[in-house]
């Protein structure tokens, strides 16, 4: 009987198949690890950015706010003009868009408003303007400027102005009053601004010491990565989610603003799987889910 030498087309047909399937599954197994590695960088670097803004943002509760002459006006308005030009003050030296470096509320302009102002040097925001004044805000503070390594920085559209980088090398984004991000898929029922002021998960505005505004919840910053699919999926005041400068004064001096489209800044954007929960933004890296995750 002849010999048979070599393969036939079937069993080269079988081996290519078997090789490319086990080139799959190596693939696949290192963009999961790359994935898992990259998010625990952005962890560590948000949840230190985290600390700096956290610290900055509970000082304003014992800060002093002139309110200016109060002839004439009662305690009720008193107690308003105060919490006005608190939210103020708080949107002047923690800005998430250019808009509040122009806008004007009280008596003088900052001086750290003063000093992000001749750094951003924009009319209008760009593609990452939060992410910019974010990396401002937090390497003002002494302490916050020695944490980072260079690998947490860069300027990803080159117009001079750093930005804090997640694990995929993508701007780290900033909200100051996120009242309309939510978590879970539970979504309306874990929207911040629709919890009963009766329910036990219900907490007022800490800034609010006076209560003017009862139905005010507290919100905190919100810091966040576009994660493993690189979109952002969080509304910023605009019909894009982008981050463009859509809210003016005296009306962003109330962090229940909504926009042109009658949504929360921080509201999660769009795709939904026909139940009114919105899946996208559930691969976004946030201070919000973390602090959570550790309770």
């Amino acid at each position: 009987m002849k010999q048979r030498i070599g393969f036939t087309l079937i069993e080269m047909l079988v081996v290519v198949m078997i090789i490319t399937m086990l080139a799959g599954l190596t693939l696949s197994a290192v963009g999961s690890a790359r994935n898992a590695a990259a998010a625990a960088r952005t962890r560590a670097t948000i949840e230190k950015i985290n600390r700096v803004i956290m610290k900055q943002y509970a000082s304003y509760q014992y800060r002093r706010v002139d309110v200016g002459d109060t002839s004439g006006k009662n305690k009720n308005q008193v107690a308003t003009e105060k919490l006005k030009r608190l939210r103020a003050l708080i949107r002047h030296e923690m800005p998430d868009r250019a808009g509040d470096l122009n806008a004007f509320y009280g008596e003088t302009l900052p001086a750290a408003t003063q000093a992000f102002k001749t750094k951003f040097n924009k009319s209008s925001d760009s593609s990452h303007a939060s992410a910019e004044l974010l990396y401002m805000i937090v390497m003002a503070d002494p302490v916050g400027a020695g944490m980072f390594s260079e690998g947490e920085i860069g300027d990803t559209d080159g117009d001079g102005l750093p930005e804090f980088l997640d694990g995929w090398g993508r701007p780290i984004r900033y909200i100051l009053w996120p009242a309309g991000f939510f978590r879970s898929d539970s979504c309306e029922t874990d929207l911040q601004v629709t919890v009963n002021t009766n329910d036990s998960k219900f907490v007022h505005d800490p800034f609010d010491t006076a209560n003017i505004e009862p139905g005010t919840p507290a919100l905190y910053p919100l810091i966040y990565s576009a994660g493993p699919d690189g979109v952002y999926d969080i509304n910023r005041g605009t019909t894009s989610g982008g981050e463009q400068n859509t809210f003016s004064y005296p009306n962003t001096l109330n962090p229940m603003t909504k926009d042109g489209d009658n949504r929360y800044v921080g509201w999660p954007w769009n795709d939904t799987d026909g139940n009114n929960r919105v899946l996208h933004h559930y691969d976004n890296i946030t201070n919000h889910s973390m602090i959570s995750n550790s309770n």
